[in-house]
């Protein structure tokens, strides 16, 4: 991975969880990070996992409707 593209990663990174931390009490669900923080769905699940992964958020057991109509769990900070 180039230093531009690692920047942009951590950058991304950064946003998501930011927005996860402003969001501490309901949580966000993936849908909800993708259409505030325009991002493409694989990348925002992408950074949701590496998150979770590293212990700095994790999946709540709220649940709320998508746009698609589906059922999403919501992120909290850990």
């Amino acid at each position: 991975m180039g230093a531009k593209r690692k920047k942009a990663h951590r950058t991304v990174r950064s946003q998501v969880l930011g927005f996860v931390a402003r969001r501490y009490r309901t949580g966000a669900t993936s849908d909800e990070i993708e259409k505030r923080l325009r991002l493409p769905h694989q990348t925002a699940s992408a950074r949701l996992s590496d998150l979770e992964r590293d212990g700095l958020i994790y999946q709540s057991h709220l649940r709320r409707k998508t746009r698609q109509g589906g059922m999403a769990r919501a992120y909290l900070p850990a």
